[in-house]
């Protein structure tokens, strides 16, 4: 009964407001930490300890290019991930600055800004992949779509009886008489037979050569 009072309604309230202004404070301190300790220096000063990430990247980077080796470079005692984190910060930096800048809250480490932004990466990634794959889905389903209706509106005919059949079918849709669409094909099918014939015609083997002066035929011999 001692502690019923402490565990009151309005106190819980009141108890979590203070935790999170002090988290919210907490927080906008240590951004500001981190991005003092991502500024652009050309070298680390410890009276001014201003850019650590970037030198200790520039460091791990000349490290990673067989420039320099760690115990060189005095960074033994450094935890690698430490190091993997600001090598890729100094080598992504222009990408993780204006990651960073464009973050409404902003990012208090260099863990929770490179995961950030790979995820970021990833994201964008699938979505250009998916977008892709729906492009070409759809231009496949067009083109088939096309194609099948253009089959069907223009069916092959293979044989003289189905183009016969077609003739037919199409007479009787357009109210045609059939008898004059024979009559056409007729004169049709004699001016080619006189197209083919006309000039000059075999004889036997031999070429009867017609003589435009007299209009007679005269078969060489």
């Amino acid at each position: 009964m001692a502690n019923s009072k402490s565990t009151q309604p309005n106190s819980l309230a009141t108890e979590g407001r203070n935790i999170a202004s002090f988290l919210r404070k907490r927080h906008q301190t240590e951004c500001g930490t981190f991005n003092a300790d991502i500024e652009n220096v050309t070298v680390f000063d410890p009276k001014k300890p201003l850019g650590v990430w970037t030198r200790l990247g520039f460091l791990a980077h000349q490290i990673a290019i067989g420039n320099a080796d760690k115990n060189g470079c005095g960074l033994r005692s450094v935890d690698r991930r430490r190091m993997a984190e600001a090598k890729w910060f100094y080598e992504n930096r222009a990408e993780a600055l204006a990651f960073n800048k464009a973050s409404k809250k902003g990012f208090s480490n260099l863990s929770a800004l490179q995961k950030a932004v790979n995820a970021s990466k990833k994201r964008t990634e699938k979505a250009e992949t998916t977008e892709g794959e729906q492009s070409d889905v759809g231009q496949t389903t067009e083109g088939t779509s096309s194609e099948a209706k253009s089959s069907k509106a223009k069916p092959q005919l293979s044989t003289p009886k189905e183009v016969v059949e077609a003739i037919k079918v199409t007479c009787n849709r357009s109210g045609i008489d059939l008898s004059e669409v024979l009559e056409l094909l007729m004169d049709e099918v004699t001016s080619s037979a006189k197209e083919t014939t006309k000039g000059s015609f075999a004889v036997i083997g031999k070429t009867i050569v017609t003589d435009s002066k007299t209009g007679t035929d005269d078969v060489p011999f």
